[in-house]
């Protein structure tokens, strides 16, 4: 099976996190505190399936005993640890839609995109019965966004779901069940009432704070969005005389998130305003001029802590798990590896 994109989830001491683009659903797991550098990592649990998932239509349960995925005719699926079908869910979309589960595992929280249901004008949160697929409770967010994304608060029973929009901005919205509805609170992230603000990247392993991305890092208090501190490129080393000019560096959305509770990894995208003169330049090569760095930041103040200089820390591919480790897909073995500080 060819590696895809892992999908993060925070659970709160340890993440589940689901593998897009495989045949099946695979749920990758690390409860193990980091320990070996360099350890090739596979799925905890192949979840069977009956039809290829949607990209980014997947989740699974926090005790691997089960998983959801939404098909091509707009059906959202659960599935057991044998690929059997518990219950089905009509989404009435051509498009996924972004679903999770609760952190307990009793709910699975779904966003019904207007852009892809045909019934819908606004987009809709909707809470199922994990164990039945009944409908708990829905909420119309007055939304229409082109995608959405779940993060399990690591500290209790909210949900958190970025709503994005064109061009990296969003909504960002809190939800906890309350009885036969959903009480849904929008975060402020500065930019006003039913206008968009920066996408949500990641929340800290303590649920305290997240981190939003724009033209720079914002890192905020969770739920008021207040700001507690801001990273931009030039914060990161730029612009700055080098090989092939003045050196300028843009933030980049991935990869991005928290590396441990007070610091993050942040990756920065590096161009120098002409090419360097180097005889031994190979034409056919990538430029030498323009790459990516991964960097680190302390999320308490914001401060620049130095390139991640670390194993295959470079690669675009790289997810920071909260704890210390992160992992990288190495190109050479096909496979996710795991480091650890």
């Amino acid at each position: 099976m060819e590696p895809g994109e892992i999908q993060p989830r925070n659970l709160g001491g340890w993440r589940v996190r689901t593998l897009s683009g495989g045949e099946g659903v695979e749920a990758y797991a690390f409860p193990d505190p980091p320990g070996a550098e360099g350890r090739v990592v596979g799925p905890a649990h192949v979840f069977p399936v009956a039809e290829r998932p949607v990209r980014w239509g997947e989740a699974v349960a926090p005790d691997l005993g089960r998983a959801v995925y939404t098909t091509r005719d707009g059906a959202l699926v659960c599935v057991d640890r044998a690929g059997a079908e518990l219950w089905r869910f009509d989404l009435g979309a051509t498009g996924p839609a972004a679903c999770d589960f609760s952190l307990d595992g009793a709910l699975v929280w779904l966003c019904r995109l207007a852009e892809t249901a045909s019934d819908l004008d606004t987009d809709h949160w909707v809470v199922l019965d994990a164990a039945t697929g009944a409908v708990l409770a829905s909420a119309d967010l007055g939304t229409r966004g082109v995608c959405a994304t779940h993060f399990a608060h690591p500290a209790g029973a909210d949900m958190v779901l970025d709503v994005g929009y064109p061009e990296m901005s969003g909504r960002l919205f809190r939800g906890r069940p309350d009885g036969g509805r959903i009480v849904v609170d929008e975060v402020p992230l500065g930019a006003g009432p039913g206008m968009t603000g920066d996408a949500v990247v990641d929340l800290s392993p303590d649920g305290t704070r997240f981190l939003t991305m724009d033209q720079e890092l914002t890192v905020r208090s969770y739920p008021d969005g207040e700001v507690v501190a801001t990273v931009t490129g030039e914060d990161l080393g730029g612009p700055e005389a080098g090989p092939g000019g003045d050196r300028s560096v843009s933030l980049t959305p991935t990869p991005c998130g928290y590396l441990d509770a007070g610091t993050a990894i942040v990756a920065a995208h590096v161009d120098y305003d002409e090419e360097p003169e180097d005889e031994d330049t190979d034409p056919d090569e990538d430029p030498p001029y323009e790459w990516y760095e991964t960097h680190l930041v302390d999320t308490r103040t914001g401060a620049a802590l130095g390139r991640f200089g670390e194993p295959a820390a470079d690669a675009p591919a790289l997810i920071p798990l909260g704890d210390g480790s992160w992992i990288v897909l190495d190109d050479e073995r096909g496979r996710w590896v795991r480091h650890g500080r």
